[in-house]
């Protein structure tokens, strides 16, 4: 097994950072199948260049196939790789057959409920300052399975 994928992404010529994962630090999806991150990445980096920061630190923890919709939330989500799924106006985490991440809506009081939560707890948040909404993401150590496979 590779130490390093084989991949990396200069997100932010100005500052020339690079990011370069270690293998051993991704989820095993993306050792046997590194396209769907690399290709994911770079779309984000040629088609929104200010978001690629983030994506380099969301995208790693996400599985290669997601839900993911046109809407704003999970009311018509489909199961999309994850180059197609970095395009849409919801991209959930999580799979049908398992939890990795919990998600929740900010709501005005979000920065007093965060302090308030303890220091092993520090859920990632994500903002829209232009539309004023956000979510807090609480990436799970192991995911949750939720579904028996029978096949």
């Amino acid at each position: 097994m590779p130490d390093k994928a084989e991949f990396s992404l200069h997100w932010n010529s100005a500052l020339a950072a690079s990011a370069s994962y270690d293998a051993s630090m991704l989820p095993a999806w993306h050792v046997r199948r590194p396209h769907f991150l690399k290709n994911a990445l770079a779309l984000i980096q040629e088609a929104l260049p200010t978001a690629s920061d983030i994506a380099g630190r969301y995208l790693p923890r996400m599985p290669c196939r997601v839900r993911a919709s046109m809407t704003e939330d999970e009311t018509a989500t489909q199961i999309m790789d994850l180059v197609d799924a970095v395009s849409q106006d919801y991209v959930s985490p999580n799979t049908p057959d398992a939890r990795n991440a919990l998600l929740f809506r900010l709501g005005s009081d979000w920065k007093e409920r965060l302090a308030a939560l303890p220091n092993m707890i520090r859920p990632m948040i994500v903002t829209d300052a232009e539309e004023q909404r956000g979510f807090a993401i609480l990436w799970l150590s192991t995911p949750v399975i939720t579904r028996l496979r029978t096949h």
